[in-house]
């Protein structure tokens, strides 16, 4: 298996980090379609896997941790995206 699997990533001429990174990426893509906030923190959690699988074997890890940061980022502007009601001079 990993014969087959070191063929296609030498062909294709990217590494194993890069494809397990594209394929975690577009799984999250699944929970974006339910809501945005589940599909970041999901992407968060994916790229932050993929960033612990990269560094724990000694491969490049520099992608994944810029998709990991990129999507901590994002999950903190979800934060300040908060419906606000003004009714009669105060919050409600």
């Amino acid at each position: 298996m990993w014969s087959v699997f070191h063929t296609i990533t030498t062909n294709l001429g990217v590494g194993i980090e890069n494809i397990v990174l594209i394929i975690g990426t577009f799984g999250s893509v699944v929970f974006f379609a339910k809501d945005a906030k589940l599909g970041i923190l999901m992407l968060m959690f994916i790229s932050g896997g993929c960033f612990m699988f990269a560094y724990g074997l000694g491969l490049n890890y520099t992608y994944s941790m810029i998709v990991f940061l990129c999507s901590v980022v994002l999950l903190t502007f979800t934060l300040f995206a908060v419906q606000k009601n003004i009714s009669g001079g105060a919050y409600v």
